[in-house]
This record gives structure tokens, sequence and C-alpha cells, in this order.
């Protein structure tokens, strides 16, 4: 999945001789199908299915890119340069990815952290003037301005996230030996 960012899970499928078996990878662990025997017709059957539902029904989302995420512009997955990424966050705020990641996370299970150059794209289709006299139109409605960073990384619901984790020590008084302070007993230097 380290090669395939913005990706929450990975559909694989192995075939060893006559035993067909499909493996749903994500970052918390592996599901393993049942092996199924495609010498056998209920096998064959499954087996043709389940080429055909992913390489003929699945768009990238049900084959586990994050759907706030889209590929920018005539680029596509698979290409032999990184494609560039639009990024829709909850506060509707939308950034494009500027060229390859800053730094990535190796680990096939884990966070799947990925760190990105990002500028913010404008709501309006309005071309930004570029520097160069020659404009890509899909560098349009990128704004000139400075590279802003996007940190991309799975989290389990049921975990604080990172940014309500910073607003906490924000908001926590400690005292001069390092122990927490409730907040009615802080005194206000």
């Amino acid at each position: 999945m380290s090669l395939r960012p913005f990706q929450r899970f990975s559909i694989l499928f192995t075939l060893c001789g006559t035993i067909f078996t499909a493996i749903l990878i994500d970052r918390v662990g592996v599901i393993i199908s049942n092996n199924v025997d495609i010498s056998k017709p209920d096998g064959v059957r499954t087996f043709i299915r389940a080429l055909a539902r992913v390489t003929c029904d699945m768009n990238i989302y049900d084959l586990g890119m994050d759907p706030t995420v889209s590929v920018y512009g005539n680029n596509a997955m698979g290409d032999t340069d990184i494609p560039r990424f639009v990024v829709t966050m909850p506060s509707k705020h939308t950034y494009i990815t500027r060229g390859v990641p800053i730094w990535q996370s190796s680990s096939v299970f884990g966070r799947g952290t990925v760190v990105w150059n990002v500028a913010e794209m404008k709501a309006t289709n309005q071309p930004v003037e570029s520097e160069s006299t020659e404009k890509l139109e899909e560098e349009s409605k990128i704004p000139p301005g400075p590279s802003l960073i996007l940190k991309n990384a799975y989290r389990n619901k049921e975990h604080i996230g990172e940014s309500e984790f910073y607003r906490v020590i924000q908001g926590a008084s400690i005292d001069t030996y390092g122990s927490q302070v409730p907040s009615k007993f802080a005194s206000s230097h």
C-alpha cells in the first residue's frame, strides 16, 4: 500500500496450482478467504466472478482509494510518474499535491503516514496567472503561493485524532513540575 498513496486497503488474489485465495489487507491486518479449488465447477465460477468483479465492476474507490481524494487532470494511477491528487478536507478546503511525497512510512501495518507538499486550490475555475508564459491547463487553478504541508495517516475511529490531541495539549495547564493541574486551579501568570 505504500506504493499507492491514499490507499485505505488492497485486494489481492493468489493462485497456487488450482487453489485460489482472496486477501484483503488494510492498516489493521489481513483477512484471508477460504481456499477455492478452481478445478471444480463451483470453484471456477467463484474465480471468474471474483476476477470479473474486480477488473470490470469496481472503481478505484471500491478498490481501496480514499473517497476524499481524486486523481487530478489526465493523470492516472499506474502511470510512470506519481499523479497529482486533489484532497478535499471535511472543512471543504481543497488541496492539490505537488511532486513526490516529502516522507512516507514503509511499514506494512500501522498508520501509513505520507507527508506531501500541497497548494490550496481556488474555489472557482478562474485561472491563476502563472510565472511562465506557457501555462498548463491543469495548473490554472493552482495558486502560485507558498507550499503547504499535508499529512495523511490512517487512524482507527476509536482513537483520538492527532489534531484533537494537540488541542488538548494546548488547553492543558502544566505546573512547574510537569504535572497536569485542573484548569480551575491553574493560575494565570
